[in-house]
């Protein structure tokens, strides 16, 4: 089937390319980016929010269905990524691709998991592996190519394409079929930055929006159902309906299957959105891991590319559930607390500890400008200047760490993995996460890779 313009190209790629065709340190990569979702997942229970929707969906559950991970949950497989995924997005602590704007496991992983567990048939390791891989990549390029401020969130709308394909070619693997599951996710894509704007909990839940289209179309699809093909470039494509014709697809999908945008997707080292993390490095910089007396502080000031101040540059809301999500999206809440406390962790994202007094009183103190002379959606440079009773402190963060360096600085995994296993509320997340380690470690030899890691991250 040929639709013309770039999806086919896309489609060549994600049905065609093997595991053995993808580079090793690619390969290598991608596992770290699995067991890094498979570690903030377990975390996610206990999020604002997230009991409230594990129970609603735990009322229609499935006898034969997909598997909800760290929970005895079987429901229908779509239900079931969107579970795993809204998990594993809950405190913001998963993958990101910077110049892409977007999560790229959560939506293209759990969507692959789902549908090669209802598929019930054998997925070898390297046929899972090379699956959620040219989904994550797909999904990366088809990001990057947008060039507007973000409107739509695009790990929401563009998520659900990236794990149709990888879906599909799981449970299908025609190429047809991957296309028609990409227009029927395509269908159903939504998520709009207002969530951001009114500090909504639900705002977790749109990347698990996106993984639910990615499964249901792929069950549509394989029961002959059709979507629209020119879901990119066509007269209401994505590019020319989402992003108002704004995008530079053709420069963002050279060389796919050559140069792995998979390579730039990056752990986060900090519970929070991307665009508060230059500032929390300029912050360590600036008071060298001391904690520093709020008295003591008298006026903070962050500037750095203009998406820093659009996306994160206010303050918390004053109470509730909401005042825990507008603080992951919050430089001065976030800055705040490196300040008085030294450091960051998923503690300092309950209510309790968000409207600690004298962190709000801090974070009032801080100001985030933007630096005109920088491109609006660069993630750094970051600098900070700390106005204090007795002279200034001064700290900057160039550029972030990422892609695969952000996966090599194993004393910041190992914080990480502990934060997340601390905050979840199963009493094995240790035991599972290193049952699944293990399985990663060895996954090209396995027979049944779906089944097998349902089975360690599972009661």
């Amino acid at each position: 089937m040929k639709i013309g313009g770039r999806i086919d190209d896309v489609l060549q790629f994600a049905s065609r390319t093997k595991w053995h065709d993808v580079p090793a340190a690619t390969r290598a990569h991608v596992k770290s980016l699995m067991l890094d979702s498979f570690t903030v997942l377990p975390a996610g229970y206990p999020a604002v929010g997230c009991h409230e929707i594990i129970d609603l969906l735990a009322q229609w559950p499935a006898q034969r269905g997909a598997s909800v991970l760290f929970n005895s949950l079987k429901l229908s497989p779509p239900t079931a990524a969107m579970a795993n995924a809204t998990l594993a997005e809950a405190w913001d602590f998963d993958d990101t691709h910077d110049a892409a704007i977007v999560h790229c496991l959560s939506p293209v992983l759990y969507a692959a998991l789902a549908a090669g567990e209802w598929s019930e048939r054998p997925v070898e390791g390297p046929e899972f592996l090379a699956s959620v891989a040219v989904g994550l990549e797909v999904l990366a390029r088809l990001g990057m190519a947008c060039t507007s401020p973000l409107t739509w969130t695009r790990t929401a709308t563009l998520g659900g394409l990236g794990g149709a394909l990888a879906a599909a070619r799981i449970f299908n693997g025609d190429p047809e079929v991957m296309l028609n599951a990409a227009g029927i996710a395509y269908m159903q894509s939504a998520g709009n930055s207002q969530t951001i704007a009114d500090s909504a909990t639900a705002k977790k839940m749109q990347v698990g929006f996106a993984a639910r289209a990615a499964v249901l179309g792929t069950l549509l699809a394989s029961r002959g159902l059709t979507g629209p093909k020119d879901i990119l470039q066509g007269k209401y494509g994505y590019y020319e309906l989402y992003e108002r014709g704004n995008h530079h697809l053709d420069s963002s999908l050279a060389g796919l299957g050559d140069r792995w945008e998979v390579d730039n997707i990056s752990v986060k080292p900090f519970p929070c959105a991307r665009e508060t993390h230059a500032a929390i490095f300029a912050a360590v910089e600036a008071s060298q891991g001391r904690k520093l007396r709020l008295g003591d502080i008298e006026r903070v000031v962050v500037s750095g590319p203009g998406i820093l101040r659009g996306i994160s540059g206010k303050g918390t809301a004053s109470a509730g559930a909401a005042a825990v999500v507008s603080a992951h999206l919050s430089i001065p809440y976030t800055v705040a607390v490196v300040l008085l406390e030294g450091d960051l962790t998923l503690l300092d994202f309950t209510e309790a500890s968000v409207l600690r007094p004298e962190r709000q009183k801090l974070a009032a103190l801080i100001e985030v400008k933007e630096d005109t002379g920088l491109p609006y959606n660069d993630l750094a440079p970051a600098d900070i200047t700390i106005a204090m009773r007795q002279g200034q402190l001064r700290g900057s963060c160039p550029k972030l760490a990422k892609g695969v360096e952000s996966a090599l600085d194993a004393s910041v995994i190992e914080r990480k993995r502990r934060s997340c296993i601390a905050m979840s509320e199963h009493e094995r997340t240790l035991e599972y996460l290193s049952r699944a380690a293990d399985l990663l470690s060895r996954a090209e030899a396995e027979p049944d890779f779906v089944k097998a890691i349902v089975e360690r991250l599972t009661p």
